[in-house]
């Protein structure tokens, strides 16, 4: 009974169509310790926040830079953008270029680069969670036969 004077009070004050649509009531009860004595109150809303479910995925943007193939120079970059799991490692990253562009995952390694100069290799068992969410990678195709770096020979 006291929730409908509360509701009429409500409608009486807020007379429209999205109010009558989308607006309902929550009821409060406060009750004392000592005597058990209960008071409720009646709070008009319109909205109720809801969460919305989160994806378990992420989209990395990275570039791809290939060894140019057979005299072709001008077509050895491209831009992709890779669907990896959040709590991935940033070799799903390195996976998802490798599908994207046809090259070899193990051929791939993956760099931060700013201002045309690369400021660490980043490590392919890395969580994903380190990484920024707007972090762009570029990601370096090095040739089988050029991955092992030769150390170099001491001069006399």
């Amino acid at each position: 009974v006291v929730a409908d004077e509360f509701w009429a009070a409500h409608c009486h004050r807020e007379q429209s169509a999205v109010a009558a649509l989308f607006s309902s009531q929550f009821k409060s009860i406060a009750r004392c310790k000592d005597c058990g004595h209960e008071n409720a109150t009646f709070d008009p809303f319109s909205f109720l926040p809801i969460p919305l479910p989160e994806h378990n995925f992420r989209w990395v943007t990275c570039t791809v830079v290939s060894a140019p193939q057979s005299g072709n120079f001008d077509q050895h970059t491209v831009q992709v953008c890779a669907r990896v799991p959040k709590r991935g490692q940033l070799s799903d990253v390195l996976r998802g270029a490798a599908g994207l562009t046809g090259l070899p995952a193990e051929e791939l390694v993956a760099a931060d680069v700013a201002s045309g100069y690369v400021n660490r290799l980043l490590d392919s068992t890395a969580a994903m969670s380190t990484l920024s969410d707007d972090v762009r990678p570029t990601v370096f195709h090095v040739p089988a036969p050029l991955a092992a770096v030769p150390t170099p020979i001491p001069t006399p």
